[in-house]
């Protein structure tokens, strides 16, 4: 079983709307989350599998929203793309990674 940790990091004020996050196992949808501002959630004792994590939310007008996922104990697919920095009006951010 593994652990990792999304971060999400709004700069520049406070998002419109709430960040949403979508979580798959296998393709397999398991679970919604909703923050209204910058969070960190640890996911932990996740079993052998594929897994999607995709997030999106709105900018502040004047800021941009960094989002992480810890890779010391997943596959992240494809390699380094984490942290994104998302600049502009929305984001659409997706990880995938195996355990």
């Amino acid at each position: 079983m593994a652990n990792t940790t999304l971060k999400v990091t709004v700069n520049g004020g406070k998002p419109p709307v709430s960040i949403r996050v979508r979580c798959f196992k296998n393709g397999k949808h398991f679970l919604d989350l909703s923050f209204p501002q910058s969070f960190k959630h640890e996911f932990i004792d996740l079993k052998k599998g594929e897994y999607s994590i995709i997030i999106n939310g709105i900018n502040p007008k004047t800021g941009n929203t960094d989002c992480s996922i810890s890779q010391d104990e997943i596959i992240l697919h494809p390699p380094d793309d984490s942290p994104v920095n998302n600049n502009g009006f929305a984001y659409l951010v997706a990880f995938h990674f195996t355990v």
